[in-house]
């Protein structure tokens, strides 16, 4: 399950706790150092709704540090909407444990080559 609303997040978890459920938050791009300001309250609203995990945008100002503090405090890291294979392997080596994107087919064969 994933949602942008948190109390959506919450119930789903409150009545199906052995589902996973991923909280989707979009930092915004044009913020300067949005991950690092709002990685705080994310990861208590994370807390708060017992999300297993975050989905996010590819914000390219989204670091390793930014994912370990995640992994740390228990949850995993999806990232949306990739289709090109520099941003995806960027993000591979970030620590996400999932991309989205529009292109399946042609992103797996960039990242095989």
């Amino acid at each position: 399950m994933i949602s942008f609303d948190s109390a959506v997040i919450k119930e789903v978890k409150s009545r199906r706790p052995r589902w996973v459920a991923n909280w989707l938050y979009s930092f915004n791009t044009k913020k300067l150092n949005a991950p690092a300001r709002d990685l705080p309250e994310v990861l208590r609203t994370l807390q708060s709704i017992k999300a297993d995990g975050l989905g996010s945008n590819a914000n390219p100002q989204i670091t390793k540090e930014h994912l370990a503090q995640l992994r740390r405090a228990g949850f995993h890291h999806h990232v949306w909407t990739v289709n090109d294979a520099e941003t995806a392997r960027k993000f591979l080596s970030l620590g996400t444990q999932s991309i989205t994107t529009d292109v399946p087919g042609k992103l797996r064969e960039a990242l095989a080559k």
